[in-house]
């Protein structure tokens, strides 16, 4: 994944659904929750249609919505987000 959330990436042929998994146990969520929180983050990130594919394939402002949809969806009191949202789409922004 890009820079939000942590900017953990798994090697470029990992899908979407993947990084989802990956980003969320670096950023300290349990299985469990991922599962409770994944059809959430994806709806969030808008990439339904791609979660199974490569993240090479990705977009960077595709890459910024999922790595953010995960890290909005631990829970925090606070979330701090600075200009690396300035890559995503204008819906996302």
């Amino acid at each position: 994944m890009g820079p939000a959330g942590g900017g953990h990436r798994l090697p470029p042929g990992s899908s979407g659904r993947e990084n989802i998994y990956l980003n969320g146990a670096i950023l300290g969520m349990k299985r469990a929750e991922i599962d409770r929180q994944f059809d959430a983050i994806v709806a969030f990130a808008e990439i339904e249609r791609f979660l199974d594919t490569p993240v090479k394939r990705y977009s960077s402002g595709m890459d910024v919505r999922l790595a953010f949809a995960v890290a909005a969806h631990l829970g925090p009191e606070i979330l701090l987000v600075d200009e690396v949202l300035a890559v995503g789409d204008g819906a996302f922004q």
